[in-house]
């Protein structure tokens, strides 16, 4: 899929927050179902329309799961691709590599101007440079 320069700030943005999702996410599969019923819970009837299989119930939530795992992933890789290219330390000077990575940690425009020592109008319009760079080799 290609992306715009725009579509690929939005996924700079987004970075962070989809990483920590993707590891929650990763987290909550490799955890067992641990289903069990005692006691009277186990000789109720079971609601009508629905499967009275715990275990099965947890499989069929863990596939849509999984599903969004695979959907996260691919807002990743364009990013992750261009940062293990040869582009990035051809394409980027010191400075646009520095607020890419603040970018991706998550830290807010002002916070990366702060620590650049730049105007945050200087960090929109370097962001939005690095996303037209990434932009050209998706």
């Amino acid at each position: 899929m290609t992306y715009n320069a725009h579509q690929i700030l939005d996924l700079m943005f987004d970075y962070n927050d989809n990483v920590a999702l993707l590891e929650n996410l990763r987290a909550e599969t490799t955890v067992g179902a641990g289903i069990a019923q005692y006691g009277i819970e186990a000789t109720m009837p079971k609601a009508q329309g629905e499967t009275g299989d715990p275990v099965f119930r947890e499989y069929v939530r863990r596939n849509r799961a999984f599903s969004r795992y695979g959907e996260i992933t691919e807002k990743l890789l364009p990013i992750q691709n261009f940062v293990e290219s040869p582009d990035y330390d051809l394409q980027l000077d010191l400075t646009n590599k520095v607020i890419l990575d603040l970018t991706l940690d998550g830290q807010s425009q002002r916070a990366i101007a702060r620590i650049v020592n730049m105007s945050y109008q200087n960090v929109q319009k370097k962001q939005l440079v690095i996303a037209g760079v990434i932009a050209k080799t998706t």
